[in-house]
This record gives C-alpha cells, structure tokens and sequence, in this order.
C-alpha cells in the first residue's frame, strides 16, 4: 500500500550548446504519492474507486469490503442502510435496527 510520501525519481542532465561549447544544466524530478482514500483500495498500482456491492469507509484500506446485511453498497464509501436501520456516523459500519 503507498502512503503518502516524495520521492526524487530522476537527475536529469541537460546540455545546452552555447556559442563554443556546451553547459550542462540539472534537472530533478519529484513524484507525489496519496495514500487511497474512503471509498478506495490499492489494485494495480493505483488507488481504485470500490464497485458496486463493496464499500470502504477508511482511509487507506487495502481492499474493499463487501456490502454487509441491511446495507446498501452503491461503491465507493456510499453505504446506505435499508429502511427501518440506522448507523450513528458514516465513517462506522455497524447497523442497528430500529425498534
């Protein structure tokens, strides 16, 4: 799983020719990684949004979960729950009947 992080990835030397000779100039290169979001997991090489039935509330999850009872999962983090439950917060996924 990538986290959040810089890295230099290149030294680059370019040479410019001036009028009798050439004079290097350096170049670097620097790449910015994120770590997956809510509603992401790590695949591939890059962070990719859940599907359909599956869902993931934290960041920086491997993989996403599948949709749990009396939930429906639209992908993403999108975790909504079925008529007649309840959850106390969107970052959790524990869902309690009403009664």
């Amino acid at each position: 799983m990538i986290k959040s992080t810089s890295i230099v990835i290149a030294n680059l030397v370019i040479f410019l020719r001036g009028m009798d000779n050439y004079k290097p100039y350096e170049a670097y290169f620097t790449v910015n990684f994120r770590e997956c979001e809510a509603g992401e997991e790590f695949g591939s090489g890059t962070c990719e949004v859940c599907d359909s039935g599956f869902y993931s509330l934290i960041p920086g999850e491997e993989l996403c979960k599948p949709c749990i009872d009396h939930a429906n999962c639209t992908g993403g983090n999108k975790l909504l729950v079925e008529e007649g439950y309840w959850r106390d917060t969107k970052m959790r996924d524990e869902i309690l009947e009403c009664y």
